[in-house]
């Protein structure tokens, strides 16, 4: 536990013991490693208790640590662009939306629902309740 990063060590000692106690049947983390030269790096280990004693006490793990600082840091850039791109259409009261053409599901960003005077609860989240919100006449027909 020393070498993990102390924002992380309590996170990590309670999936342990979610594991061992037998609530999962994989144990999976990311947290931060320190390396030798000091700095961090973002890991996710993966286990599992393959060897279980009489009493079913856990007596042998095997797993992996992978290192995910390169996704972690896309996620942190990709993350910062839709905190922007949510402020700048908040700013200038517009919105954005996407279909998806398989599932036909209807994606709206935040400041779609204050246009349109509706919750997110309250919205279809279809190209059906979209067309309702605007010719309503026309889906009652």
């Amino acid at each position: 536990m020393s070498h993990i990063h102390p924002d992380d060590q309590a996170h990590i000692a309670n999936l342990v013991q979610i594991y061992m106690s037998g609530n999962t049947d994989i144990y999976s983390v990311e947290f931060r490693l320190r390396c030798k030269d000091g700095s961090y790096k973002w890991i996710l280990g993966r286990g599992m208790v393959i060897t279980h004693s009489e009493d079913n006490k856990p007596l042998r793990m095997i797993g992996t640590h992978t290192d995910i600082s390169a996704l972690k840091q896309v996620q942190e850039i990709l993350q910062e662009k839709e905190r922007m791109l949510s402020q700048s259409q908040r700013i200038a009261h517009i919105g954005s939306w996407s279909l998806d053409l398989a599932s036909g599901y209807l994606s709206w960003s935040d400041e779609m629902y204050p246009i349109y005077r509706v919750t997110r609860e309250t919205f279809g989240h279809s190209s059906e309740a979209f067309i309702k919100l605007i010719h309503p006449k026309i889906m009652t027909q």
